[in-house]
């Protein structure tokens, strides 16, 4: 005699983990991979304190020299989200491809978080320390849809399977390198703003403009060089290269934000 059990019952038999990894995300485990995988980093992004980017007051982010790659591959691993959950069906065929980009972004939030963690357990004291547990939570809805992922395509050899799941991590590791040649060629221009003439100064930021991110710290390396420069010329030269390259007026660093 067939069972006539509901799914919902059916599942709920199965265990608090096997339905976290189940083939099947439910409404509320959905909601959850949205809130922590997209919208609640987006907004720690925009109104971090003291990890990428902080004011002078509080001294150097704890994470600034990463501020550049930790935005290249959370965007990267968030497009990829979105095109699993939104096309699935469509993309399945590369579902081991998703594998390997999840499972990378799981390490790498889960990273951020334990650095942060002593601040984070710092920050308790005002509350707003609970935002620096979202990155194990970011971390736990990429290592869930990775393991879906994976098992998308449970008729192909594991062998096969693991294999592409590895592709997925070179396209992170690819990443890695692309911001290391990015933070290097950025890295020179500004030097090249801060030190050089005043034409060499408005030729960096004409090659500066043309990147769409610029860090917090270089921008804060040509408003320190702005205040301290003695030389009116360069001093007004800084100021219209930060205005080119940002779309903003220079700010005394201890206003920044």
């Amino acid at each position: 005699m067939e069972s006539t059990l509901p799914d919902a019952l059916i599942a709920k038999r199965l265990g608090f983990w096997a339905r976290q990894f189940g083939p099947n995300p439910t409404r509320v485990q959905d909601a959850f991979d949205v809130t922590f995988g997209l919208v609640l980093p987006i907004i720690c992004f925009l109104l971090d304190p003291i990890v990428f980017k902080s004011p002078a007051i509080l001294g150097r982010p704890v994470l600034e020299d990463y501020q550049l790659l930790a935005y290249l591959v959370s965007t990267v691993e968030m497009g990829f989200f979105l095109v699993w959950r939104t096309f699935r069906e469509k993309v399945n065929a590369f579902s081991s491809l998703f594998a390997g980009i999840f499972w990378t972004g799981a390490i790498f939030s889960a990273l951020i978080g334990f650095v942060i963690l002593p601040f984070t357990l710092l920050g308790l004291l005002y509350v707003i320390g609970v935002l620096g547990f979202i990155p194990f939570l970011s971390a736990f809805v990429y290592l869930r849809n990775g393991t879906r992922a994976i098992n998308a395509q449970a008729n192909q050899p594991i062998s096969l399977r693991f294999s592409s799941a590895l592709s997925g991590v070179f396209v992170v590791g690819a990443l890695v390198l692309a911001n290391m040649y990015v933070e290097s060629a950025m890295s020179a221009s500004v030097e090249t703003l801060i030190t050089g003439n005043v034409i060499e100064t408005r030729a960096a930021a004409a090659q500066l403009k043309y990147f769409p991110f610029i860090p917090s710290k270089h921008l804060d390396r040509i408003s320190i060089a702005y205040e301290n420069e003695l030389n009116p010329i360069k001093q007004q030269a800084l100021k219209e290269a930060y205005k080119e390259i940002t779309g903003d007026e220079i700010k005394p660093r201890m206003l920044f934000d």
